[in-house]
């Protein structure tokens, strides 16, 4: 603008998101509907087009979002897998003795596996994806297996744990986090904090 005259303002001014805000919900939606398909249906038998169907948009409308069915599901896995192991303060998971971790741990980890992300994470193999894709959401298993394993490790060492095999233990903790996606209601009477 020319010196003295106010700025030019945006249409809606800043209560609607812009171009690349809309453009990223409209991804997030697809995701979910995607994740929620490939859960109730099977990755394979959920084609482009059924997720086009259920969003009542046409097949081509998705290719501006995501360049394959193998992209949705990959970014589904990253986004459960980061849930866990991303965390910006940096200081996840040292901020506190074990036991504050593993508390840490399992509820961020069970709000993960019971949402529709997770449960994608659970249900659908990495051997679905790409070579490339299969590869990176491996790394990022076995990087929250690990995170585990050194809370358990550290744990021990303080004496808040009994000995135990950190690895054995770490199975068996997945174990019964995993199964709760296929049984656990939302909308029945134990909510997510009294699960954890």
């Amino acid at each position: 603008s020319m010196a003295g005259e106010p700025a030019e303002r945006a249409p809606w001014g800043d209560t609607v998101p812009d171009r690349n805000e809309q453009r990223e919900l409209k991804r997030q939606v697809v995701l979910r509907t995607a994740a929620a398909a490939f859960v109730s249906k099977g990755f394979h038998k959920t084609s482009l087009a059924t997720i086009a169907a259920e969003l009542n948009i046409n097949k081509a409308t998705l290719y501006h979002y995501f360049s394959s069915k193998d992209e949705i599901l990959y970014e589904c896995h990253r986004q459960a897998i980061d849930s866990i192991v991303g965390d910006e303060s940096g200081d996840w998971p040292h901020q506190a003795g074990a036991l504050e971790n593993l508390r840490t741990f399992v509820r961020r980890y069970m709000q993960m596996v019971t949402g529709v992300f997770g449960m994608t994470l659970v249900v659908i193999r990495t051997n679905q994806l790409e070579p490339d894709s299969r590869r990176k959401c491996n790394e990022g298993r076995r990087e929250i297996d690990h995170l585990l394993r050194d809370i358990i490790e550290r744990g021990t060492a303080e004496g808040t744990f009994r000995a135990c095999d950190p690895v054995v233990t770490a199975a068996l903790i997945f174990g019964a986090m995993n199964w709760t996606c296929h049984w656990y209601d939302k909308a029945g009477k134990l909510g997510i904090e009294q699960l954890t």
